[in-house]
């Protein structure tokens, strides 16, 4: 099943569907541009219990995106990092694939967060396409901007 979703920044939406294992989210953006003075701006997929299954934080000031998650009741997971160097450009997209083997739970919400007062990373609102599986869509799709964030595995 495919699915669009506009997700506005400082908004979340409820998915149709649940994201779970083996689904694909593609987020999609006009610009990733950490030229400007930008506060941190963040992206999460969070399930019904509101655990947070997948967050990804997106710090230019200090070069770097950082990935963990974080159950409701409990503290952050591991961090892990990777630095910005050579990802800013124009229409950049941003795969994430629901492996299935940390967190046994399934994505509802995907949420959008900029530091209040601050312009964000992505603009102002991402495209968020949800696939059920590989077969639902193209290679063709993926621009030389992809990030491949398939070390994380979160879901």
């Amino acid at each position: 099943m495919v699915n669009f979703y506009l997700l506005k920044a400082r908004d979340s939406t409820q998915l149709a569907d649940e994201f779970k294992a083996e689904w694909i989210a593609l987020l999609q953006a006009p610009k990733l541009d950490i030229s400007k003075p930008h506060g941190f701006s963040s992206i999460k997929f969070m399930s019904a219990s509101q655990n947070i299954l997948l967050h990804m934080s997106f710090r230019p000031g200090i070069n770097v995106i950082v990935f963990n998650s974080k159950t409701k009741d409990s503290a952050w997971g591991p961090e892990e990092r990777i630095s910005f160097l050579g990802r800013s450009g124009m229409n950049p997209i941003i795969g994430v694939y629901g492996h299935g083997d940390r967190i046994h739970e399934t994505a509802t919400v995907p949420q959008y967060n900029v530091d209040a007062g601050k312009t964000a990373v992505f603009g102002e609102a991402l495209g968020v396409n949800t696939y059920s599986n590989f077969g639902e869509f193209s290679p063709a799709l993926l621009s030389p901007y992809e990030w491949n964030l398939s070390r994380f595995k979160a879901f």
